[in-house]
């Protein structure tokens, strides 16, 4: 396992990103009943450091992030936002593992609700995916 981690980190480091976009869970950290979007994109992010990972603010541009959640909502996606949002080892993991840190390259953290009832139906994600998270692949990374 640490060497498939290695090769990926050494292949990310080679392609050398501009931005990370990371689709992640909660697992009751972050999100709960009281609030469980299907999707919500972090515009301000925090790891809260379970599970032995990183804690810490994420570097999220926040104009992009904004320009980013109005074109997914634009396209039909129920997508919320957050401002504040707690991240758990889903996000931090991926960003230590593969990057270094949670700080090394901008990243827009997008949950995705894969615990809690009610969940998207399945042809959600795949629907998601087509339609506008196609925005994230951002001609210009000057906006969505």
């Amino acid at each position: 396992m640490n060497g498939v981690i290695a090769d990926a980190r050494r292949r990310i480091a080679a392609f050398e990103p501009e931005l990370v976009v990371l689709f992640a869970p909660d697992h009751y950290n972050g999100f709960f009943y009281d609030v469980m979007p299907p999707f919500c994109l972090g515009v301000g992010a925090t790891a809260i450091g379970d599970f032995a990972s990183a804690a810490g603010d994420l570097p999220v541009p926040t104009e992009l992030a904004e320009a980013c959640a109005h074109a997914v909502i634009n396209s039909g996606i129920d997508l919320a936002v957050s401002y504040n949002m707690q991240v758990d080892h889903g996000f931090a993991q991926p960003l230590e593992f593969l990057l270094g840190g949670l700080d090394r390259v901008p990243v827009l953290p997008v949950f995705i609700n894969g615990v809690a009832a009610p969940l998207p139906g399945f042809s959600t994600y795949p629907a998601a995916g087509r339609r506008r998270w196609a925005a994230f692949s951002i001609p210009s990374i000057s906006g969505c």
